[in-house]
């Protein structure tokens, strides 16, 4: 990904309704977590979507783009220990090269109390045949996500592995809990079902039109109600950090 492919997205978040609708949607689940918890620092912003909704967030990412605040790496974050309110990653935490030692960093810097909230790809039996083959970016579900060998398999910027949110939360959650006794689990939630896969997202065509949003948003969520996890695509995770932790 690159400065080009972030300016393209742009374009699309005004062209493609269905997922503006779906962004717009999440953003103010989101921002009711953050509530109260600033300063707040989006880690791999991207096309600072979120900004138009929150402007007070301090938007980062590793490629310079005029409309962010910050350029760093999110696994040696500039902030002082406890002095953050807030840790955001809206389809990120997939897209780091370790993302133990972004944690890591994350809990070192917030504040006691503080939240990371992260909104991200889920795979589940369903979701899996779209994002393995429909989609462009990998799904590896044997990846190691808690290792920190600084010799760690190179990866590019933005190169991701879209099973790593499903991994940490999910299907290894108890080792993460384990790692990470400073945090405790808010909200963990597998959501979304057929609306955001035929929305096509930033990259896909857009396979549903618009006025068709709150017939989608209903067999979604009957759908969720009967089997949950099994056909989820998406995922809300809400953490903090214990005081004294």
């Amino acid at each position: 990904m690159s400065k080009e492919i972030l300016d393209s997205h742009r374009r699309i978040w005004e062209k493609k309704k269905v997922t503006k609708y779906l962004y717009t949607k999440w953003y103010k689940d989101i921002g009711r977590e953050l509530a109260g918890k600033a300063p707040v620092v989006e880690l791999g912003a991207g096309t600072g979507n979120f900004k138009e909704f929150m402007p007070s967030v301090i938007s980062t990412d590793l490629v310079f783009c005029e409309w962010l605040d910050c350029v760093h790496d999110a696994m040696a974050l500039p902030y002082r220990d406890s002095s953050v309110g807030s840790f955001l990653l809206i389809d990120a935490i997939h897209h780091v090269k370790n993302p133990a030692v972004t944690i890591k960093e994350m809990v070192r810097c917030l504040k006691p109390g503080g939240r990371i909230v992260i909104l991200d790809v889920f795979i589940s039996p369903f979701s899996y045949l779209y994002y393995n083959f429909l989609h462009k970016e990998d799904v590896d579900l044997a990846a190691d996500v808690f290792g920190e060998a600084a010799d760690a398999k190179e990866k590019a910027p933005f190169e991701s592995n879209q099973a790593v949110a499903t991994l940490l939360f999910f299907r290894r959650f108890g080792e993460f809990r384990s790692r990470y006794p400073d945090l405790r689990v808010v909200k963990k939630e597998a959501r979304e079902f057929l609306l955001y896969p035929l929305s096509g997202g930033f990259e896909g065509r857009q396979l549903v039109p618009y006025f068709s949003i709150r017939l989608f948003e209903s067999i979604d969520r009957l759908a969720l109600r009967l089997l949950g996890d099994r056909i989820a695509a998406r995922c809300l995770v809400v953490l903090e950090k214990i005081p004294g932790g």
